[in-house]
């Protein structure tokens, strides 16, 4: 669907109508039109959740939180309007926004399924997460592959790691299909291996000379509206 932006005029345009993307380029707008497809849609779409946040998730969870929107007292509903002007989004244009009480507690919901935690109901505190320091080594068949912690966090504060497939180096990282690998809490600052987590992500198959991505994204569960994020190129040495 494509969005309208009125001044005087129409002044902006962003989305797509049948096939056909209104984008932004260094002229001004610009339009691409899409060639047909018959490759089938993956299950999993993106979800807005707050000021340009965007977050990978399957279908079937949006439709678990909106069914529980609709089984939670009207007070627990109304609970979420006190993060109105708090929880903001970040439209197409740029322009940021209240949202509903609904969207917000949609929003919220969806980064619990990211982060294994229940589904809350009533609208939680605002709380502030720590964006850490991290630093990952390249991965060594023969030897280790680690992170480090360079950081204290809130008590809490998740990680989760999200592992692209293996590539040849020359690829560039809009290539890289990102899969959730590991879900944990972020431990104390020191240095942890991850061999073990990647060997039984890639099946034990790793590929000298090649690279691959992580994607490295951390909230604090009890208020997760600001979200951390860093990418990594490691690459796969003998």
């Amino acid at each position: 669907m494509a969005l309208l932006k009125y001044g005087s005029l129409v002044v902006d345009i962003k989305g797509s109508i049948n096939g056909h993307t209104f984008q932004g380029c260094r002229g001004g707008s610009c339009i691409r039109t899409r060639p047909i497809s018959n490759v089938v849609k993956s299950r999993s779409k993106p979800i807005e959740v707050g000021d340009n946040n965007l977050v990978y998730t399957n279908r079937l969870h949006f439709s678990t939180v909106t069914k529980l929107w609709g089984q939670i007292q009207q007070s627990d509903r109304n609970s979420w309007a006190s993060l109105l002007g708090i929880w903001t989004f970040t439209n197409k244009f740029g322009d940021v926004y209240n949202a509903t009480p609904y969207q917000i507690f949609c929003a919220f919901n969806m980064l619990m399924f990211i982060l294994e935690e229940s589904l809350i109901e009533v609208a939680p505190l605002e709380a502030a997460a720590t964006d850490p320091v991290i630093l990952f080594t390249d991965y060594i068949i023969s030897g280790a592959f680690t992170y480090d912690i360079n950081d204290t966090v809130p008590v809490g504060q998740k990680q989760v790691f999200f592992v692209s497939q293996q590539m040849t180096e020359s690829n560039a990282l809009d290539l890289a299909r990102f899969n959730k690998m590991l879900t944990d809490g972020v431990p104390i600052v020191g240095t942890y291996s991850l061999k073990a987590a990647i060997l039984t992500h890639f099946n034990f198959n790793m590929i000298v000379g090649s690279v691959f991505y992580i994607r490295y994204w951390t909230a604090l569960p009890g208020y997760p509206r600001v979200q951390f994020e860093q990418v990594a190129k490691i690459k796969v040495l003998p």
